[in-house]
């Protein structure tokens, strides 16, 4: 974060999916886990449940790694929630 001070850099921090089930021991995600960065000009916490809908089965090889076509259900939600969130930044610094 001290790299991209004062510069127009935006550092986007995503929770990925964490696996098709639940696994023993992880303990449910809740509230976000590093909410001091959001108060950084430059840092944007996604919100943390914007990828939930990839932690099914279908979307996963194994317990951890996504398959081919998670990977690009992935891809598609990235683009789209960076799209929304540098939207959102730019607009609120246009004044609109």
């Amino acid at each position: 974060m001290q790299r991209y001070r004062g510069s127009p850099t935006r550092l986007i921090f995503v929770r990925l999916p964490r696996g098709p089930v639940q696994r023993p021991g992880l303990p449910p995600a809740q509230g976000a886990a590093i909410p001091e960065l959001a108060a950084s000009a430059n840092v944007v916490l996604a919100d943390e449940h914007a990828l939930d809908f990839l932690e099914r089965p279908e979307y996963f090889s194994d317990p951890y790694h996504l398959d081919g076509p998670g990977a690009e259900q992935l891809t598609r939600a990235l683009v789209r929630l960076t799209l929304e969130i540098l939207g959102q930044r730019l607009s609120a610094s246009v004044g609109g």
